[in-house]
């Protein structure tokens, strides 16, 4: 839940919240449960308006008379937890994360003219590309790796959505043509997104994982699981690999 980075609009719309109070946190929170379902805990910033929101919500519990109610949410009970005020980099693991989606935002939406629902279309699409990135991975009954993703631990299974296309003008209408151009100024959005998105994503999985904290750069080892990069994949493509052999400078 974030508030007004980059849109503007005459109506003040922004991707998520309007405000960051507890007025519109709640809402939001709600709107959260019914698309994702109940979560267990939430790990936010040490806002005042999000600790307003944990007194709220610890009230809720205890105004709640109803004996059925109190034990189902007892036994789903949501757990906030703030990180330490001192301590910014407790929020480096997803900090890092969402500064890659905010550059590759800026660098595309950011510079362009969207109707609302095209924006809202977009920003889902975008969503399904983040939560289809690969987390770790296991192995297949082929003994094949297969990515973990986000969406297994949201929806239980990987995200389809539909590949990248391009319409064609084969109509004199003007409203058809309008929609045509529009579709596809929006599908060249989000493959401009994606690129640039995924270049971001790649360096930062190579920092993090390819360099030990001494400096040294890791060296592959047999069954080591990798990714592949390469820019004709399409979205929400991920190619993994398992090394079977390494080959050393020194026997070159």
């Amino acid at each position: 839940m974030h508030g007004p980075q980059w849109l503007r609009t005459t109506e003040n719309n922004w991707p998520k919240n309007l405000n960051c109070d507890f007025s519109s946190t709640d809402p939001s929170l709600r709107r959260f449960i019914s698309r994702r379902g109940l979560c267990s805990k939430i790990l936010t910033d040490n806002a005042k308006t999000f600790k307003k929101s944990e007194l709220e919500l610890k009230n809720l519990w205890k105004v709640i008379s109803n004996p059925t109610v109190k034990a189902f949410y007892a036994s789903h009970k949501i757990y906030w937890q703030f990180i330490i005020e001192p301590a910014p980099w407790w929020g480096g693991f997803y900090e890092r994360l969402i500064r890659t989606v905010k550059l590759a935002l800026r660098k595309t939406v950011g510079i362009t003219t969207l109707f609302r629902d095209e924006l809202e279309t977009l920003l889902i699409e975008i969503e399904g590309v983040l939560n289809s990135r690969p987390l770790t991975y296991v192995f297949s009954e082929f003994n094949e790796p297969e990515p973990l993703t986000p969406s297994h631990m949201i929806l239980g299974r990987r995200v389809n959505s539909l590949p990248p296309a391009r319409l064609n003008f084969d109509s004199n209408l003007s409203n058809r043509k309008v929609l045509i151009k529009r579709f596809n100024y929006r599908e060249r959005l989000l493959n401009m997104f994606w690129t640039k998105w995924s270049k971001e994503y790649i360096f930062m999985l190579k920092s993090a994982y390819c360099v030990k904290p001494t400096g040294e750069i890791k060296e592959f080892k047999i069954d080591d699981v990798v990714l592949i990069s390469d820019e004709k994949f399409p979205r929400h493509f991920w190619k993994l690999c398992k090394v079977v052999d390494v080959f050393s400078w020194q026997g070159w």
